[in-house]
Parts: structure tokens; sequence; C-alpha cells
């Protein structure tokens, strides 16, 4: 009688041969990559100009290697890691982590916390809670978020960054503030994204994306009180 550890097995190196077959197709056949010379491109983001110019981010690579995937029913979810998003293959417990902007390379815990260390300098650990899969729509709401943030940030670089926060303000509303404190984040300005986060969600009437966002603020409340 076959074990079933041994199934298990043979499941993962059959299912790491198809990442690696889809890896050669999308990566050295299509030549995809990610722009490391020019990442805050906004045509990063735009899942045709990807397509055309064989460019792209984290998460709109990892949109068309999911697609593709499905095409030949191997089944792949989008993992909203901090600051870099990731892929997962899940059959019978096991979990493969595929990073798409890494050519779609197997990362393991190790390799997660080091992206981690990268983005917060060794002040978020590695945990399973970071891993979980996202909905379609929760996908599409990051890429939105992205291009939002890319348009955003030019504009600020181009004046005057307000610093005004008051909810009650009708010139600033909740949502502004959400995405200036998302830009805070991702310009290492922790207390200044923490505070924005914080006072979105104090602010936002049932806003969809609290979930998301309360993820960052929990990151960003450790990175500060380690910083403090």
């Amino acid at each position: 009688m076959r074990s079933p550890r041994g199934s298990a097995h043979r499941e993962d190196r059959s299912a790491v041969n198809i990442i690696k077959s889809l890896n050669e197709v999308l990566f050295v056949q299509e030549g995809l990559r990610g722009n490391d010379e020019d990442y805050y491109d906004p045509r990063n983001s735009y899942l045709n100009e990807v397509l055309d110019r064989k460019l792209g981010i984290p998460i709109s690579l990892s949109v068309v290697y999911m697609e593709v995937a499905k095409r030949i029913s191997f089944p792949i979810r989008g993992v909203g890691f901090p600051g870099h998003f990731l892929m997962k293959h899940v059959a019978n417990d096991r979990e493969i982590v595929i990073d798409a902007f890494g050519l779609g390379r197997i990362l393991t815990p190790n390799d997660c916390q080091e992206l981690l260390d990268k983005i917060y300098n060794g002040t978020v650990s590695m945990n399973a809670s970071l891993l979980q899969p996202m909905e379609k729509r929760s996908i599409l709401t990051r890429m939105l978020y992205n291009l939002k943030g890319v348009y955003t940030q030019r504009a600020i670089s181009q004046g005057p960054f307000s610093d005004r926060k008051n909810p009650h303000d009708k010139s600033v509303t909740p949502s502004e503030v959400r995405d200036r404190g998302l830009i805070y984040m991702q310009t290492s300005l922790f207390a200044k994204a923490l505070a924005d986060l914080e006072s979105y969600l104090a602010h936002a009437v049932a806003p969809e994306d609290s979930s998301y966002i309360q993820n960052h603020i929990k990151m960003l409340r450790g990175i500060v009180c380690a910083t403090n």
C-alpha cells in the first residue's frame, strides 16, 4: 500500500514541476519581468501595458501568472503580503509560496522574513497570518490603491503636501486621509502613516477595506513602538 506521506511528496514535486513550466513560459519565453528601474511607473499596474511592455510590479505580474495557471486548472491564490504581493498554491494542507516579481521563485519562510526585513528593517516578524489569500475584489482594490498612490505621489512631488487631517473639513475626505497614510507608509514615515490610517478608520463610514487597513495599523504600531 502506498504511504500517504509518499503520495503527498509526489504531489508536491508535481506542483513544483508545473510552477517551473509556468516560469519557463512566462519569464523565459514571453520575457515578463519586474520593473526594477522604474518601479513606480503607473504603466506597471495596467495589465495591457504589462503584457505589451513585458514589465510589471509584484501584484500585476501575479495577476497574469494566476490567470495563466487558471487556464491549466492549476489553483493559485493571491497573497496580500505586506509591501510585496505574493501567490501560493495549496494542496493537501501544504503551501508553496511563489514570488512573481522574483521570476516565479519559490519562497521559504526565511525568504519571506527577508522580504519583510527589507521593508520594515527587522521590526515585523513573519507569521502565517501574513500569507492569508485575498479574494479577487480585494486584489483589485489593492491594485487601485497602488495606482492611486503613484499618481498622488507624483502630485505631491509637484507641490506642497498638506498635513490637514481633520475629516470634518470638507476639503479633506477620509479616503484622502487613508491614501496619504498609505503613501507615508511607502516612504517610511511610519508615525504619520499610523496617525492617518487610524484617523481614517475612526471617521470612515463602514469602510470595505477595514480589514486591509487594520492589518497595516497593527504592523505600523509595532514599528512605531520599536523605534520610540
